[in-house]
């Protein structure tokens, strides 16, 4: 029984040995601006530090700093024609991408990540990102949730798909109720309206909620997460014209449609992208042969006011400019860009006005990007809970233990005396 006691104490003082020395705020505060892969080592340190790290607070804490530092950045690089899918990452902020450090930029090697979702004869699509999760969908009508970084997946209950001429999907999350939600609407054969179907993470299931009174002008294009809403483009009329094309957000909270104006400037004969940059929503207007047009949304839901950010005039570095997609801003504030149609990837600085080409090595032949950040974030609902009862357990066991200490070397005082 002796030796039992002696163990217990030799691992109580182990265990308070990273942190006697550091208030827990400070701790809090280091950790939770490293990486995930130094994360997931340093739960091995000690009980208390495991508690730390899968605490929810602390995964919201980590994840809220990566966000507004824009640390912790990937893009993830997939073949989408190939049945023999492979996910291949690039850590992103490793690099300022100053012009001193293209050459290590280019030099770094993309990295295989191992993908929990292999079917040999079946495309698969991401979905979307956020706060750290892919969603995944592929022709099997599977979908999955995965956290690349913690490598956790979840995979989704089957709900009955509806016939009808396209599909599309978009994730995002609600910060009102911590829910991730996967929207997904089916345009119904010759009909204006398209039924919708939602999915919760925190209910684990599926619900039918109210159809949309549009016509999809993009099938197949997955919706774009920006503001705690999804977008795309719709028509008014049951064909897909520029006159009557209008962008339709999806409140994640509310689960309502509503439209957004477009720039006042925008004409018929100018052809409109959408993407997100920074985490705004991001309108590429493209006047063929001449520039592209970047505008962000300022003030969303207040005013809705289109920003213009700058224009972009180099076709013999930027090829076909109506085939652009904005990927991410540099450290240095330029813009990392994939050319669609070529299938190269560019830094531009709009300061300078100036393009050139990036070339990283591992990047397949036909490729399409998808960016997320390293977090903590779990797949699934109940993950959260048990974490949180663990931690509070093992909170009691150290109260517990402190008020033990206390009272023996009380005691041992009062037998001195």
């Amino acid at each position: 029984m002796a030796k039992e006691d002696e163990e217990n104490e030799k691992i109580s003082v182990e265990e308070s040995m990273p942190t006697e020395s550091l208030p827990e705020v400070l701790i809090v505060d280091i950790l939770s601006c490293l990486p995930v892969k130094s994360l997931l080592r340093f739960r091995c340190v000690c009980k208390h530090w495991y508690a730390l790290i899968t605490d929810p607070a602390f995964v919201k804490t980590h994840l809220s700093r990566s966000l507004v530092s824009n640390s912790n950045l990937s893009i993830i690089f997939r073949n989408p024609i190939s049945h023999n899918l492979n996910f291949r990452e690039f850590r992103f902020n490793e690099f300022n991408i100053y012009p001193d450090d293209l050459d290590a930029f280019e030099q770094q090697a993309v990295a295989e990540l191992n993908y929990p979702f292999k079917r040999p004869h079946y495309l698969s699509y991401i979905v979307g990102s956020c706060n750290g999760l892919l969603c995944i969908y592929n022709s099997k009508e599977e979908i999955l949730l995965w956290n690349p970084s913690t490598r956790r997946h979840h995979k989704l209950p089957f709900t009955h798909i509806e016939y009808g001429s396209n599909i599309v999907c978009g994730f995002g999350h609600d910060p009102t109720t911590d829910d991730y939600k996967i929207v997904r609407i089916v345009q119904l054969h010759h009909a204006l309206e398209s039924k919708v179907k939602v999915y919760s993470l925190n209910t684990n299931s599926w619900r039918r909620i109210e159809n949309m009174p549009f016509f999809l002008s993009y099938p197949n294009s997955p919706m774009l997460l920006a503001n705690s809403a999804l977008h795309w483009f719709a028509n008014r009329e049951m064909r897909r014209n520029t006159t009557s094309r209008f962008i339709v957000s999806f409140n994640l909270q509310y689960e309502e449609y509503r439209e957004v104006p477009l720039p006042d400037f925008v004409e018929n004969n100018v052809h409109m992208k959408l993407g997100v940059l920074g985490g705004q929503l991001c309108l590429l207007c493209a006047f063929i042969g001449v520039h592209v047009e970047v505008w962000l949304m300022k003030d969303y839901g207040v005013r809705d006011y289109w920003e213009k950010q700058f224009s972009i005039e180099q076709p013999w570095v930027m090829g076909n400019l109506y085939y652009l997609k904005p990927i991410c801003y540099s450290k240095n504030g330029g813009v990392i860009l994939q050319l669609m149609d070529s299938n190269e990837l560019v830094l531009y600085d709009p300061r300078k006005g100036m393009a050139r080409n990036l070339r990283i090595h591992g990047v397949p032949d036909y490729f399409q990007t998808e960016t997320f950040v390293g977090s903590l974030v779990p797949v699934n609902a109940k993950d959260g809970t048990e974490q949180a009862k663990r931690k509070k357990k093992h909170m009691e066991h150290r109260k517990k233990k402190n008020m033990k200490q206390e009272a023996d070397i009380e005691s041992g005082s009062l037998a001195m005396n």
